[in-house]
């Protein structure tokens, strides 16, 4: 909250306020966004090692009695009015904020065990967000307010900051996670080590790249947005604060709501990323049809409101922030699902490095634009351009996400699945999932109804199709086939499944071995047996019920049969309890299967 109320008074004093008439607004805009990201880029390398070498609480305190004295030197540079002052608070500001990042999620593994985690980092990311609103309209009311604001905003910042030391004393102290690590002083050897973990696995440096675009297009546009405000609208600090919250509230909305915690995250990206195009590229059309009642003049919030066509802006910049949190939300939570667990902190200090360079780069890029004279109003319209093709190469990289939301498509037009049982999945380790085979697209309707990665086992011929072959490759689906009929493909898919498992993924298989006839459960194979015998893992039994008769079951055989008649039918997927190594044979898991089903598939 501090962070953002002292940029955004600092922002709107140089914008619209007492500093407004001696420095360009526009240039200095961008160079003060630059200020407070730089740090990130270059120390949190060494925060990262900090977190690790040293007892977290006790770090926190020290960092956060350092912004006191941060708050202290902005304070004077409010009282004074001296914006080259308020430069270096920002700079300094930045480098507090770069340390007590990876502590504060660093603390969270420490201090909740696996069940808890997942709530304590939607709280933490709810909390955020809403200290960001906090903030970014405290720091835009207060500027509103005349004389008096400046001296005011400075008791603030050494007051939230007093209270934020208060409040690092209540964390319980724990244990130091390395403390014998070797301090390494060079910051460019320890990011390049840290990107150098992350790019071990392209498909999650590639979603750490679509993050860090994602920073890239946000801080663009939002330091645009009070130049944006005050030269293309001719709105005063009232509508720009109220721009500001629209971002807060969509971004944040989606950190601590359903949407973040989507059971198929990974197809709200690819819409996310569409939507943000869209609405920019609107904006830009609205805004040239946008006509101020008021040229010579700056219009307050309810006056802008009122003029005709200021409605259609606000749906876009509210969709923006909306379609922002669907695009950088889901790669946010892939990038930790992907990571190995034994790097999983350096890799996203890799993402937190790659975020930050990209921010600088933005912060560049604002600033070569306003000093050449270019509106703001093109730059979207560059922005949204921009965005689409950098999506397009993004997807195409990783082209599991498409494939994520063509699944999301296909089974919620078709079916309304309800699933029991979800908890039965273990969250982290390897697991054997196995579940009888009603339809074609019975892997696709677990796919887009689980909440966690799984690799799917189906039938080679299936990847010959092709449109459906294509999405299964995307999706990493392992093909498989018969022993009488391909032993080469038998032996990779057996190869593949045990590298997975060896992994820590989740596999999921169909040992029927192929779609039921009648409806009936048939026998399991004795694959199922193999795979454990050379990998032992527990296996999670799965029961799909509703789906005989449906439009991709094989109830269907007739063309004249292939009707929608049973269109977003109801279907159950029940999960049951893990069943031990020790206990696993294909027919003991086909008894709890068939128990899971019920009667009929």
């Amino acid at each position: 909250m501090n962070d953002n109320l002292f940029k955004t008074a600092f922002v709107f004093l140089i914008t619209f306020g007492a500093l407004s008439s001696a420095h360009d607004g526009g240039l200095w805009t961008p160079l003060l966004n630059g200020l407070f990201i730089l740090p990130f880029f270059l120390f949190s390398a060494f925060a990262g090692q900090l977190a690790d070498k040293f007892e977290k609480a006790k770090l926190v305190r020290l960092i956060k009695l350092w912004e006191i004295g941060v708050m202290a030197v902005a304070a004077a540079g409010f009282v004074t009015e001296s914006a080259w002052l308020l430069a270096v608070a920002l700079f300094l500001m930045g480098t507090q904020s770069a340390f007590f990042g990876p502590v504060k999620y660093a603390i969270l593994p420490e201090s909740l065990d696996s069940e808890t985690l997942v709530s304590g980092n939607a709280l933490v990311g709810g909390a955020t967000f809403l200290a960001i609103l906090l903030g970014t309209m405290g720091g835009g009311l207060l500027m509103e307010a005349g004389g008096w604001a400046t001296p005011v905003t400075a008791g603030l910042l050494l007051v939230v900051a007093a209270a934020g030391y208060l409040t690092s004393r209540q964390i319980p102290e724990g244990r130091a996670s390395d403390p014998e690590l070797p301090f390494d002083w060079n910051p460019v050897r320890q990011a390049t080590k840290a990107c150098r973990f992350a790019a071990e696995d392209p498909s999650v440096f590639r979603l750490i790249l679509g993050v860090s675009w994602f920073w890239f297009f946000g801080a663009t546009l939002l330091t645009l947005l009070p130049t944006y405000g005050k030269q293309i609208l001719y709105v005063n600090e009232q509508v720009v604060t109220f721009f500001l919250m629209l971002f807060c509230i969509g971004i944040g909305s989606l950190a601590c709501g359903r949407f973040a915690r989507h059971r198929l995250k990974s197809a709200l990206a690819p819409a996310g990323a569409l939507g943000l195009s869209v609405f920019l590229l609107d904006l830009f059309f609205a805004t040239l049809a946008y006509e101020s009642i008021a040229v010579n003049r700056l219009v307050g919030l309810q006056t802008f409101l009122l003029t005709g066509g200021s409605l259609r802006m606000v749906l876009d910049l509210l969709g923006i922030a909306i379609c922002g949190g669907l695009f950088v939300v889901p790669l946010n939570t892939l990038v930790q699902e992907r990571s190995p667990a034994r790097r999983r902190s350096r890799v996203l200090s890799a993402s937190g490095i790659l975020s930050a360079l990209f921010m600088v780069a933005s912060a560049a890029v604002t600033y070569g634009y306003a000093a050449l004279g270019i509106p703001s109003v093109y730059v979207y319209l560059v922005g949204a351009l921009m965005n689409a093709a950098v999506v397009v190469y993004i997807f195409k990289l990783v082209p599991d996400l498409l494939a994520s939301l063509f699944v999301w498509l296909v089974v919620r037009l078709v079916y309304r699945p309800r699933v029991d049982g979800l908890e039965n999945i273990p969250r982290n380790g390897p697991v054997l999932l196995a579940a009888n085979h009603v339809t074609y697209v019975d892997g696709f309707i677990l796919a887009a109804t689980l909440a966690w990665t799984v690799r799917f086992v189906m039938y080679y011929k299936f990847g010959e199709l092709p449109i459906v072959g294509k999405l299964l490759r995307w999706a990493g689906v392992i093909p498989i086939a018969g022993r009488n009929e391909n032993p080469e493909i038998l032996r990779t898919a057996m190869d593949q499944i045990a590298e997975a498992l060896d992994n820590g993924e989740a596999v999921c298989i169909f040992p029927e071995g192929s779609l039921t006839e009648d409806g009936e459960l048939r026998a399991f194979r004795k694959g199922i047996e193999h795979i454990l015998g050379r990998t032992p893992v527990p296996v999670v039994p799965m029961g799909l019920s509703g789906l005989w008769g449906s439009l991709f079951s094989r109830a269907r055989k007739r063309l004249r049969d292939l009707t929608f008649g049973k269109l977003s039918s109801p279907i159950g997927i029940s999960v049951g309890e893990p069943i031990p190594v020790g206990r696993v044979s294909a027919d003991h898991v086909r008894t709890q299967v068939a128990a899971l089903r019920g009667a009929l598939a």
